[in-house]
């Protein structure tokens, strides 16, 4: 049988001896979550920042998708779950990119909060994109049916926004948005459920080829790293000896996004965020802390580091 990159749950017992109970438990325990296979779609991609949806472009893509812990629980439960939003894999499947924002509707909105538009999808460096399906625009139906009585009465639709407004109605009306955007979820069913198989790694239920632990000690390496980022570099590289510059990009992104006590690599904490294309680090050797890394800085670095290790 092929290795494949996801796994359906049918497939799961007689491929790992996992049951459907076990895939459960583990997400019960927040260890795992489902995913599933999407056909082509418009999507809208961005991320959650304080429970609200940020937006930096739109695209074509057809591939799996990660739910959240909190659909994935729901579709155990339910044997279905409306999915608003999901992951992505940032492996060079999204097409037709565009950063522009694709609506008349202003942000913020129930569905945009706002638009911070990413004309190129390279400059984006997570493993995972946050998405949810192309919302449609249309007309309030607030203004939609004030419209359709204001000509049963013979008036104009102009007349209906120029007169001074009176009733209580009239004066709800002027505070409702003329065009509003309506979302579209994924209906999601158990039984199309599938798991990633790194997630399956990650998880613990699946074997691995005995490899180097990123974070063991750099015993092997004989160079004086010049600061805490160097040495960080070197782990990322003990762990994947041939990564270029964009994927040692996403890794960084991906574990400043992270909680302190989650990461992988970064076992000093100094990644701090990731700005605009930027990895923003704390330097503890440096009078000037607080340091930011374009891809350029990074790309010399690492290959500064790969040489000193190698």
């Amino acid at each position: 049988m092929i290795q494949k990159d996801y796994y359906r749950l049918a497939e799961l017992e007689a491929k790992f001896g996992v049951s459907q109970s076990d895939i459960q438990y583990l997400i019960e325990q927040g260890a795992l979550v489902l995913a599933t296979f999407l056909p082509s779609q418009r999507c809208v991609f961005g991320d959650w920042r304080e429970g609200k949806f940020v937006g930096l472009g739109i695209g074509q893509y057809r591939g799996i998708v990660r739910l959240s812990f909190a659909d994935s629980l729901s579709a155990f439960s339910n044997k279905s779950v409306q999915v608003k939003s999901f992951e992505v894999p940032n492996s060079g499947g999204i097409f037709n990119w565009s950063g522009a924002y694709p609506f008349s509707v202003a942000t913020p909105n129930e569905i945009i909060h706002k638009w911070i538009a990413a004309d190129d999808i390279s400059r984006i460096y997570w493993s995972f994109i946050t998405a949810m399906l192309l919302p449609t625009e249309n007309d309030s139906p607030w203004w939609s049916a004030a419209n359709a009585f204001a000509k049963l009465d013979g008036l104009s639709d102009a007349v209906v926004e120029k007169n001074a407004v009176e009733s209580r109605f009239d004066q709800f009306l002027q505070k409702q948005p003329k065009r509003i955007l309506n979302r579209h979820n994924l209906e999601f069913e158990l039984k199309d459920a599938c798991v990633l198989y790194e997630d399956l790694k990650s998880a613990g239920l699946v074997a691995t080829t005995q490899e180097t632990p990123a974070t063991q000690q750099l015993d092997k390496v004989s160079a004086q790293f010049r600061d805490d980022f160097d040495e960080l570099l070197a782990r990322i590289l003990q762990a994947n000896k041939t990564i270029k510059a964009k994927g040692l990009l996403r890794i960084l992104a991906e574990e400043a996004r992270m909680e302190e006590d989650s990461r992988k690599f970064d076992i000093r904490n100094i990644l701090l965020d990731e700005v605009e294309g930027k990895i923003v680090w704390l330097d503890h050797s440096a009078a000037r802390k607080e340091k930011a890394y374009g891809p350029k800085t990074i790309s010399n670095r690492l290959t500064e580091v790969r040489k000193a290790i190698s």
